[in-house]
């Protein structure tokens, strides 16, 4: 479900502040269920969501192409514009999710790279470090690399990225979380 959005527009990024979560929202724009009353959002990000976005609970750096812009132990929230909206309006080129971590990698084509890295490692935590959606579904990564994808996504299925990181943690002799 992360390569679901290469070459998807970011049109809204809220929170990143230290703390919050930070949320990206791609795709096409559909009407909130709820809108929003936060009166420091735009109107467009309290009415509208994407249909494909990534939500980070979990440590994140954005870098530029001159070097580090921002990161999530660092406000985001001083005078003037935060400096992750030079991520809205640009597309997202390429996706990667280096090993062991499942820590994703999100490549904009303005040369900004968004690195966020999943550093909830108890197995018995209840919070999550990151979760992506799009029309097919959700996959969220737990603690410990707890993986949950759509019930309607099949193990097995062609891209099926829980399937595809159990083969390759078996592949390199670690233990397979359980999906719950």
């Amino acid at each position: 479900m992360l390569r679901d959005l290469v070459g998807e527009l970011c049109f809204s990024v809220l929170g990143g502040a230290p703390g919050e979560a930070l949320v990206l929202d791609f795709g096409k724009r559909q009407p909130r269920a709820l809108r929003l009353a936060n009166r420091q959002l735009s109107f467009a990000q309290r009415t509208f969501e994407g249909t494909a976005g990534i939500l980070v609970d979990c440590g994140w750096a954005l870098d530029g192409p001159n070097g580090r812009v921002v990161t999530h132990l660092e406000s985001t929230l001083k005078e003037g514009p935060s400096p992750l909206v030079v991520l809205e309006g640009d597309k997202v080129a390429k996706v990667s999710l280096p090993a062991p971590g499942l820590d994703p990698l999100l490549v904009f084509r303005s040369g900004h790279t968004l690195r966020i890295w999943a550093h909830r490692v108890d197995p018995q935590g209840r919070e999550d470090n990151w979760a992506v959606w799009s029309e097919r579904g959700t996959l969220t990564v737990g603690p410990g690399g707890r993986l949950s994808g759509p019930p309607e996504q099949k193990p097995g299925d062609d891209g099926d990225l829980v399937t595809v990181w159990r083969a390759r943690w078996r592949a390199a002799g670690r233990a397979v979380p359980e999906e719950e």
